[in-house]
């Protein structure tokens, strides 16, 4: 059995495996020359937003497995990228890879977790339960409204046309009604469209902001001129893994489902408020969440709302983890950025040692990652 060093450096391996997916652009877009389209982390990201607009019980499905699931469901492909029929794979061939991928990945993590995202996957492939079928069609509902997004932002409507013709069989009511309103106002936008007058429903506004988030860079990496940095809802993303990836034995009394849905909606209003760093107190910052998360729709929008209180006041175990995980993915997404550029950012990993985590379990990822430094630097002074 491994010794806690070793599972916690397995850890961090595992979370830059992760993290290969914030840099991983979509293939789909990519064939089809769509300048700065979305990572496959940004794609997941607002699949699991998504997935929390479900309604909990209906026909027997159960909404913090479909948000778990939407996290996990194209995790393999950080290991062999995102493979599709126009990639020259046999289906067999990429389901055999694909599993290979998901068993390294597990072997990293300790065994109840990797148990739990392993059937989660299982399960999403094998396509028979209510909770996988809904998340199959909201893979397909947020591949749609990603061309839909980009079919408006190049003024060019139906040049992806092709991914509409392509996608079928959507099952789950409430996912069915969402692409149901994306059609009416696909329609509307065509030049000989007879579809006029329409107003998006606040949910589908909620989706479009939520789509700002996968290519909204994050402030600090560009102003220090990192190339390719990664987004809001990259970062939201990986966050919301390091959540699910907490260890139930050191994290008891933690409501962990709680804590991946703080981390998936901690930055969201950044969609409209663009990137406020934590040094700008902006009054109006609460208002704007306001404003989000109403367009969640009346069902969900005090749930939210509520998250995001909890989150910014302190006041609760979960809130108080993702907070230490916000800090945590910051330095990990540092070391990365340090690492493959060579040269040192002008902050964070420098006082690297200085950051103080409450959990536990960030705390020795945290002392590990503070050793990969000491290490990285130590080789570079030879």
């Amino acid at each position: 059995m491994a010794d806690a060093k070793e599972t916690t450096s397995n850890i961090l391996d595992f979370l830059m495996l992760v993290g290969r997916l914030k840099h991983l652009r979509r293939t789909g877009w990519v064939l089809r020359k769509v300048k700065n389209c979305e990572s496959i982390a940004g794609h997941m990201y607002r699949m699991s937003i998504m997935a929390f607009l479900l309604e909990d019980g209906a026909c027997g499905l159960i909404r913090d497995r479909c948000i778990k699931m939407a996290l996990i469901h194209d995790i393999s492909e950080c290991i062999v990228g995102d493979l599709t029929p126009f990639c020259g794979v046999s289906k067999e061939e990429k389901h055999k890879r694909e599993m290979e991928a998901m068993n390294k990945l597990c072997s990293l993590i300790p065994k109840n977790i990797s148990e739990e995202i392993f059937n989660l996957y299982k399960e999403y492939t094998e396509q028979v339960t209510v909770d996988a079928k809904a998340v199959k069609d909201l893979d397909k509902l947020d591949m749609l409204m990603q061309a839909y997004e980009y079919e408006l932002e190049a003024e060019s409507p139906l040049f992806l046309q092709d991914f509409f013709d392509n996608t079928k069989g959507i099952q789950n009511s409430t996912v069915l009604n969402w692409f149901q309103e994306l059609l009416l106002y696909r329609d509307r936008n065509c030049e000989h469209s007879s579809t006029t007058d329409l107003t998006r429903s606040n949910t589908f506004e909620f989706f479009l902001l939520l789509g700002k988030l996968k290519h909204l860079k994050r402030t600090f990496w560009g102003s220090q001129n990192i190339p390719e940095c990664e987004t809001v809802a990259d970062h939201m993303y990986r966050t919301s893994i390091m959540a699910f990836i907490l260890d139930d034995g050191t994290s008891i009394g933690l409501n962990k489902d709680k804590c991946i849905k703080l981390a998936l909606i901690k930055n969201i209003a950044d969609s409209i408020k663009v990137n406020i760093t934590e040094c700008e107190k902006d009054p109006t910052y609460m208002e704007v969440m306001e404003r989000v998360c109403k367009l969640a729709g009346e069902k969900f929008n005090k749930e939210i709302f509520d998250l995001y209180k909890e989150y910014q006041t302190q006041q609760s175990p979960e809130a108080k983890t993702v907070k230490d995980l916000e800090e945590f993915e910051y330095l990990l997404q540092a070391y990365e950025y340090e690492k493959g550029s060579g040269s040192t950012l002008a902050t964070s990993l420098a006082d690297i040692e200085h950051f103080d985590f409450e959990n536990s379990e960030v705390s020795k990822w945290h002392k590990e990652l503070l050793a990969l430094q000491n290490r990285k630097l130590q080789l570079n002074s030879k």
